[in-house]
């Protein structure tokens, strides 16, 4: 309540189902959020105790509560319609955009784009390294590359040959040599 009253902005609130199993006190913290002044809300599908371990299961939005975001393992037009099933405001993509980020592109499109993802994991890159330079931007630019690669034949090896590699120019060339980049 103080930081909507002390905020400029719309303030929200985002939590998931409970602490565990147990626990499941969301409906609670949400009417407690309603009351302070909070605009919204996001509802994560799993417990605390779950992590991102098992399958997100958002249960029925009750009426008469503030607009509640859905998230947790949301990634295709399927998904966000069946949250819009049960009651949600809206859907939130999370994890589903690591390593694929126009899939936003793809659920507004309704239709897979074509996505050269070679020439963006480069482009990437360079943006990381202009922004953060080589010392930082290669180190903090990997766990990217192993979100583009996952799922790829031959990523594992991949993933271990650049986790060593320093040098600007020798991941470019690794990049090119995995995405098949003349």
């Amino acid at each position: 309540e103080q930081v909507v009253h002390a905020a400029n902005i719309p303030v929200s609130i985002k939590t998931r189902l409970g602490w565990d199993s147990e626990h499941c006190d969301w409906q609670d913290l949400m009417y407690v959020a309603k009351e302070s002044g909070a605009s919204f809300a996001t509802l994560h599908g799993r417990t605390r105790a779950q992590g991102y371990t098992g399958q997100a299961v958002l249960p029925n939005k009750p009426k008469g509560l503030l607009p509640i975001i859905a998230n947790g393992d949301i990634q295709n037009i399927s998904d966000i319609n069946r949250v819009q099933e049960l009651g949600y405001d809206g859907a939130m993509i999370g994890r589903a955009m690591l390593g694929q980020p126009w899939i936003f592109g793809n659920l507004c499109n309704s239709c897979i784009l074509q996505v050269d993802v070679g020439n963006i994991v480069l482009e990437h890159l360079d943006l990381v390294l202009q922004y953060y330079g080589t010392i930082a931007g290669i180190p903090l630019f990997r766990k990217h590359m192993s979100w583009y690669s996952a799922g790829i034949p031959k990523s594992t090896e991949f993933r271990v040959k650049i986790n060593k590699i320093v040098d600007v120019c020798e991941l470019k060339t690794a990049i090119k040599d995995f995405w098949h980049i003349d």
